[in-house]
């Protein structure tokens, strides 16, 4: 963003840093997500040591929910890490592999239910982990661009309209 190569970025901020600007499009949190009919929705209550035995894919990113199995003594079975949560949604559509992803992936007010359009069943993870804020990132030289000014406004109406 200092040199100009990046305009805007939406993502979590991991920085205070005074150059950049932020602006809070919406909240989320981490859902479990597997094929339809997996053997795991089957069960009365999943609790976290099944959940952790299980086969799992994920994401480059890393989630709180290892730290929260962690803190219980267990440890997810990561059987394949990819690049994303779009690609560990494709692979746990495919597989019998279970993935974490952000809630805003399973659909919007404009998608609903597109991840079980797609195949996917979701679930609720069998520990707590804190929810997130998903914000626009961007430099102070463009503040007060028209068009990027423009944009902010446009991508911050779609996010409170998609995840209300």
């Amino acid at each position: 963003m200092r040199d100009g190569a990046i305009d805007l970025e939406i993502g979590t901020v991991k920085t205070t840093a005074p150059e950049i600007r932020t602006r809070l499009l919406f909240r989320d949190r981490y859902i479990g997500v597997c094929r339809k009919g997996h053997p795991i929705l089957d069960a009365d209550a999943m609790d976290a040591a099944t959940y952790a035995a299980a086969d799992h894919v994920a994401a480059s990113r890393p989630t709180p929910v290892d730290a929260a199995l962690a803190a219980l003594g267990l440890k997810r079975k990561i059987m394949m890490t990819v690049a994303g949560y779009t690609h560990a949604m494709q692979v746990a559509r495919h597989s019998d592999l279970l993935a974490i992803i952000p809630h805003s992936c399973l659909g919007n007010a404009f998608i609903p239910d597109h991840a079980a359009a797609n195949g996917l069943r979701s679930f609720e993870l069998p520990v707590q982990t804190p929810a997130f804020n998903v914000s626009a990132i961007w430099h102070p030289r463009l503040d007060r661009d028209p068009a990027h000014v423009w944009l902010r406004n446009e991508i911050l109406a779609l996010c409170q309209t998609a995840y209300p």
